[in-house]
């Protein structure tokens, strides 16, 4: 309900997530629709849940997107679509986020993000996964993951095996090897240099 005592429905994050704006009231709430970003540890257990409901309408803010590129990353078909300028470029292999019983909380958020960040290597446990580009706050762009094995080779084992399905716990990898128009997540990485504000959406299967 609109009013500062009300439970909870939904988490948002505020610097990249899109919002539908449902309704605007004379009292300064706006009513809107989105999927929870609820990560682990948050309060609201809303595990990619479509909800709607009220917040204070000045926290709406417009951001300006940039629209050279375009991504939607479909979790049906486990592909990342690209555009530039409107027009389709090529389409990639993906594993988004896998949920189990333990951890709901792997589920990739849906909806529509802008990248805001070029996070750049970082590791995750054992593996290492390269050229990260923030969109929701944990959840990240990346290059399917690999060990550093002390020769300095990266190995990358079953988790490339994984591309076209859900595998990860909530990022998005994205393949290294080269589709047939010459495309991967090197390819996207140097296109999106100083793009952050593209906008990314997430589709729900």
């Amino acid at each position: 309900q609109p009013d500062e005592q009300s439970a909870r429905v939904a988490e948002i994050t505020c610097a990249s997530q899109g919002v539908h704006v449902l309704e605007t009231r004379a009292d300064g709430w706006a009513k809107v629709e989105c999927y929870s970003s609820s990560f682990h540890g948050s309060k609201v257990k809303a595990w990619n849940a479509l909800r709607e409901g009220y917040l204070r309408a000045e926290l709406l803010i417009e951001k300006e997107v940039k629209t050279t590129y375009g991504l939607v990353a479909d979790k049906l078909t486990q592909r990342l679509y690209v555009f530039k300028d409107g027009a389709y470029l090529d389409a990639l292999a993906i594993s988004t986020g896998k949920p189990n019983r333990d951890q709901p909380y792997n589920e990739t958020r849906s909806g529509e993000f802008l990248f805001v960040s070029r996070v750049g290597g970082f590791p995750s446990g054992e593996l290492s996964c390269a050229m990260g580009i923030r969109f929701n706050h944990g959840d990240l762009l990346h290059e399917v993951p690999h060990i550093l094995r002390e020769n300095g080779e990266k190995y990358y084992g079953s988790r490339e095996e994984h591309l076209g399905e859900r595998a990860s716990h909530g990022c998005i990898r994205v393949q290294r090897k080269l589709t047939p128009n010459g495309m991967n997540m090197e390819w996207l990485w140097d296109a999106l240099s100083g793009q952050m504000g593209t906008r990314l959406a997430v589709w729900e299967d």
